[in-house]
């Protein structure tokens, strides 16, 4: 597949199971941006030059004025909705910003959705703002995340359950598996003619070393495919800017 385009302000969805490329696309695609939140509650992702904040009250310090590559990370032994919701608020208070949530399920199950991320996911293109949901298990998220999503990534899901869930965006092809490891299915609502499409494994570039090729005219697998060097799902991002002590 060589021709997909993802606008600057498309919102779109990332689901498959642990280790199955989630995070790998993510990077591919949307690491480039100038100005990305990247919401981490499992404190894994690195991005290179980035700030790494971990209460609202530092993201409130250095967004944007210092920075607009930033890494939230909530501290996991808290229910961290509220801090999650207020820097939401604030990427659409600022707009010109990626967005993109990790374990979004967390923030959106099938009966509640943080305030900010139902705004973001209905006027985000709006702001600015395009929003980027990850997450291992569809059949657990709110449905205005998988129905306002203009893109739909699905990698191995085994469960039917997840599979019926994003069926309601896609169709009934969306009910298959992969038929290749690291393969995934893709639907565009633009781009595919409705249809859903088998991709071969992603081959993994560097992290884009100016981060102003992703704006604004959008994101083509092609551009990402063509810097490609490795077909490992390993992830090559460079150190996050910041750490905590």
């Amino acid at each position: 597949m060589s021709g997909f385009l993802i606008g600057p302000t498309d919102r779109t969805l990332i689901v498959g199971r642990t280790g199955g490329g989630k995070s790998t696309l993510a990077r591919t695609l949307f690491y480039g941006h100038r100005s990305l939140v990247v919401v981490d509650p499992k404190h894994e992702e690195l991005l290179a030059r980035s700030v790494t904040v971990y209460t609202p009250a530092e993201f409130r310090a250095v967004f944007p004025q210092r920075s607009t590559r930033i890494v939230f990370r909530p501290d996991p032994e808290l229910a961290p909705s509220d801090d999650v919701d207020e820097v939401i608020r604030r990427v659409l208070g600022y707009g010109r910003t990626c967005l993109l949530l990790h374990e979004a399920v967390d923030y959106a199950t099938p009966t509640r959705i943080l305030p900010a991320l139902r705004r973001a996911s209905k006027i985000g293109r709006t702001l600015g703002v395009p929003v980027v949901v990850c997450s291992q298990r569809p059949i657990g998220l709110h449905n205005d995340l998988i129905s306002e999503a203009d893109h739909v990534f699905a990698f191995d899901l085994g469960l039917a359950g997840d599979r019926e869930k994003i069926a309601g965006v896609g169709g009934p092809a969306f009910l298959e598996r992969p038929r290749t490891e690291f393969g995934f299915l893709y639907y565009g609502v633009r781009t595919t003619a409705g249809r859903v499409v088998e991709c071969p494994p992603l081959a993994i570039p560097a992290e884009p070393s100016t981060p102003a090729d992703a704006q604004p005219g959008g994101v083509s697998w092609s551009d990402r495919r063509s810097a490609t060097s490795s077909s490992s799902p390993a992830s090559r991002s460079s150190a996050s800017g910041a750490s905590r002590p």
